[in-house]
């Protein structure tokens, strides 16, 4: 009789477990981990502008990233660093701006314009140097970081490698408008959105 109570028992305990709800986990808080910027978003050899980070833009807004021209048509347009895709929308330069998130709950993500022949789709998970698309006829390519609503100066993030590109760039600009020479490459450190 003692051995029916106890598997009576044990059945009992049993289904009250099955009955009860999960419990619930609460959501994940913002990743607050902040990116390295590994690779140069274009091969800068043919640059021969570059506007830096909060300098004015010929509408008179101030730039919210780095815009160069390149010379050469051809350049792809890379990745500079891991993330997701989140976003694909034509931009006013004939090509489009392609958005991607650091990591699915990070506050960083990062903004790509001027590309052509668009290779990435949303959702798509990206490595540091992966092809995004070709630069515009124009040549002009656009590449902004973003924490929360606020822009901020790549420089403070890239690696040693993306800022010596990036002072590549600088030097080119230099030698093709001595008189509108750059200084650095960031002329603030972040603006709101």
């Amino acid at each position: 009789m003692r051995k029916v109570r106890a598997v009576i028992m044990a059945l009992v305990v049993l289904f009250a477990s099955c009955n009860r709800e999960a419990p619930v986990i609460p959501p994940l808080g913002p990743d607050l981990t902040a990116p390295t910027l590994d690779f140069p978003f274009a091969s800068f050899a043919s640059a021969n502008r570059f506007i830096p980070f909060g300098d004015t833009l010929p509408d008179l807004s101030l730039n919210k990233g780095y815009l160069v021209q390149l010379s050469d048509t051809n350049e792809l347009l890379l990745a500079a660093s891991s993330g997701i895709v989140t976003a694909v929308t034509p931009d006013t330069t004939g090509g489009n701006f392609i958005a991607v998130k650091f990591r699915s709950n990070s506050v960083f993500s990062f903004l790509y314009g001027g590309v052509t022949n668009v290779r990435v789709h949303v959702a798509d998970s990206l490595y540091g140097g992966s092809i995004l698309g070709k630069i515009t006829g124009s040549g002009y390519v656009y590449f902004e970081i973003i924490k929360n609503n606020e822009a901020l100066c790549p420089q403070a993030y890239g690696s040693p490698g993306f800022n010596t590109a990036i002072s590549g760039a600088i030097s080119r600009n230099n030698s093709y408008y001595p008189l509108d020479s750059v200084s650095t490459p960031c002329y603030i450190q972040s603006l709101p959105e």
